[in-house]
């Protein structure tokens, strides 16, 4: 083929040399790409086939050799199934795009029971399908919008099986001119006819956490990779499986004056009081005449971004600043995997009591593997919520009930996978949460206050412990959804837990809870920075 640069290949290199030269694509294969792509060539049944073993499994067989260094030996992997799981979306597909229940039980080799049900059928296609989706997300969107999105490649992709030597690469590819994505295959050395195309599903950046997702994803065939759980978990020591979460507590390092001293006190603040923001609630709510705000950010008096503040210096030395809503090293308090690390380190390393049994995905996931293993053989519920470290509002969070659902999901970005409570305090059947809020004055002494005031979120459906998939029976953030919002108030709680619970007494409860709330701003405050937060600058 010619490697001239015509205008349309320049275009596609324009578009997508980015992409390419991220997914480590050799360049001279980048023509044959851009033709097979344009052309929507799909010649991969040129070079190989699929042949089943004793066992009814699928394998893709090489027809013929194939050399790394020919530069048409690169191919067009499809996309069978695509999907995200918001709002119960894999379950509705199953269960009414035709056709896609049957070719998904057929590609992922289930036997259906004669006259099983739609829904029976359609669960375990859920269940079995994390051993085949794979992930991607689009680069171009904010953390918060950039939401999973899950594949299942065609017959061909999911039949090229896993071995730790791979002869095979493999990466998902946003075809931009089409608006669609497909997977490259291309060979990492010379295969020989008859060999078996094999790829590496598990890259990991440390052996122990590798076996461990080996295990979990074929879990429970896995043998030889889960018999090495016992040694692996044993000589990790508390120091050493700590080593990488303390070098997290360093991420976003910020800037803060030497000494701290506590600012004038607000009876200096000048009439009216000049607001910097760039919260919209703010704008449209604070009226009050006493205040008003600035455009520059410098000439403020209260400083409140929806940003993280990592300048403090600059902050402290600004004579007209006198409040802000943040205080050093907060992410102890705010990032899910160092408030877990954070008080567990105050628990003389154990889980507190406040907390569900919780495992950093990143750094420990060869204990939670090891947990789930436990839990299996003894016959315990294996249900685990996993939340990304660093969002809010349910927003890329998942309910796993299998081995192979926790390994894939612990290559989508940083998670804490937490033991899901299977008997939670309800109200009205249903679940839900409680939102304080906390303000900190000082950390030595410790002295906090938390609002009269709390919120309750609800889950919209009565709670069972089935369909992790609904979002309305599992989750309570409704007011970021198309789901209905029902809002209680602090009365109506009240009365409700009363009415639910004559034998409880309520104070007693939320007396326990301002305990929890407490003994984690205690943790939080014990060390200096990196590993816990510093006094925040006081008005005197």
């Amino acid at each position: 083929m010619a490697t001239t640069l015509t205008d349309e290949y320049a275009t596609f290199l324009a578009l997508h040399e980015a992409q390419l030269r991220a997914i480590a694509v050799p360049e001279h294969l980048w023509p044959s790409l851009h033709h097979k792509l344009s052309q929507e060539e799909f010649d991969a049944g040129d070079y190989f086939h699929l042949a089943k073993d004793e066992d009814d499994d699928l394998h893709a067989v090489v027809l013929r050799e194939i050399d790394p260094n020919d530069s048409n030996a690169i191919f067009l992997v499809d996309h069978a199934w695509t999907f995200t799981t918001d709002n119960n979306k894999p379950r509705e597909m199953l269960t009414t795009v035709p056709s896609l229940i049957g070719r998904m039980e057929n590609l992922m080799r289930i036997d259906v029971p004669e006259g099983a049900d739609t829904n029976a059928r359609v669960n375990t296609v859920l269940d079995t399908m994390w051993k085949f989706v794979n992930s991607y997300r689009l680069g171009h969107l904010k953390p918060e919008e950039a939401g999973t999105i899950w594949y299942v490649m065609d017959e061909f992709g999911s039949a090229i099986e896993h071995s730790d030597e791979p002869n095979f690469n493999m990466a998902p590819f946003y075809y931009v001119s089409a608006q669609c994505a497909f997977s490259l295959l291309w060979p990492k050395e010379a295969i020989e006819a008859d060999d078996f195309a094999t790829l590496n599903y598990v890259p990991a950046r440390d052996e122990d956490t590798r076996t461990a997702l080996c295990a979990a994803l074929f879990y429970p065939k896995g043998e030889g990779y889960a018999s090495e759980l016992g040694a692996i978990c044993s000589r990790r020591t508390a120091a050493a499986a700590h080593h990488h979460n303390e070098t997290q507590f360093s991420r976003d390092s910020e800037s803060v004056p030497p000494t701290m001293d506590t600012l004038p006190t607000s009876d200096a603040l000048p009439t009216p009081i000049k607001i910097w923001t760039d919260l919209k609630l703010m704008y449209e709510h604070l009226t009050d005449r006493r205040f008003e705000f600035t455009d520059v950010e410098a000439d403020a008096n209260v400083v409140w971004p929806t940003r993280h503040i990592k300048d403090y210096v600059a902050l402290y030395e600004n004579p007209n600043v006198r409040v802000f809503n943040q205080f050093p090293n907060e992410k102890v308090l705010t990032c899910k995997d160092l408030l877990y690390e954070t008080c567990r380190r105050a628990n003389n390393n154990q889980q507190p009591p406040y907390m569900a049994l919780t495992f950093n995905m990143e750094t420990e996931f060869p204990e939670l593997m090891q947990e789930f293993t436990r839990r299996d053989q003894a016959g315990l519920d294996n249900v685990w919520i996993c939340k990304p470290w660093n969002l809010a509002r349910s927003l890329d969070t998942e309910i796993a009930t299998t081995a192979a659902q926790l390994a894939k999901l612990a290559q989508t970005g940083p998670k804490v996978a937490c033991k899901y409570i299977t008997k939670p305090f309800l109200i009205k059947q249903r679940k839900f949460d409680f939102r304080f809020l906390v303000m900190l004055v000082d950390t030595d002494p410790l002295q906090l206050y938390v609002s009269g005031v709390y919120w309750l979120r609800i889950a919209n459906k009565p709670f069972k412990m089935d369909r992790f998939d609904d979002f309305e029976t599992h989750f309570t953030v409704m007011n970021y959804t198309d789901y209905g919002v029902e809002i209680i108030s602090v009365d109506e709680f009240e009365a409700q837990f009363k009415a639910e619970y004559p034998t409880e007494d309520w104070e007693a409860v939320k007396a326990d809870i301002f305990k929890s709330i407490r003994a984690m701003f205690a943790a939080a405050t014990a060390n200096p920075p990196p590993l816990g937060s510093m006094t925040p600058f006081l008005l005197a």
